[in-house]
């Protein structure tokens, strides 16, 4: 369900006033994921449906989408900007300590389908700005593991 892209969302307009739920301004990309990851631990019903309802294009030419495609380095450092914003969210609600293991692979699986793209060159940049925030979302033991397979 925490997957962008927020289009296929469909939200009360109470729920979202109750719970003073806003896009954030301050991010150009990743916005759905968080707006999604702070929304849906206050729903009380949450319903998946298969229909699709729309067809979204997220990269047809002159989108912001579409000029990211040829900035990789620079979408894959904003995935990064985003699941520390998502981390700070969950956080704040008191769920991340519940929900470590689960957020990790989220983080982990939303951060490497940019990495992956980014020429070979930016790798260790990406990955150096991305260690700290998988380290503030592991537990100290979970912190340790990650350090022994990296020696």
């Amino acid at each position: 369900g925490a997957r962008p892209f927020v289009q296929r969302d469909f939200f009360r307009r109470s729920f979202l006033a109750e719970n003073d739920l806003w896009f954030s301004e301050y991010n150009r990309f990743g916005e759905d994921a968080i707006f999604q990851f702070a929304a849906f631990p206050k729903a009380h019903n949450i319903v998946f449906l298969k229909d699709k309802f729309c067809h979204y294009r997220c990269s047809h030419a002159g989108s912001l989408m579409a000029k990211a495609q040829s900035l990789q380095a620079r979408k894959a450092s904003s995935h990064v900007d985003i699941v520390a914003h998502v981390a700070s969210i969950i956080n704040a609600e008191g769920h991340l300590e519940e929900m470590r293991i689960q957020f990790a692979e989220w983080a982990i699986d939303f951060f490497y389908s940019e990495f992956e793209k980014c020429d070979e060159p930016d790798m260790p940049a990406a990955a150096e700005k991305f260690l700290p925030v998988l380290e503030m979302i592991l537990s100290e033991s979970q912190r340790y593991k990650l350090g022994e397979g990296r020696r």
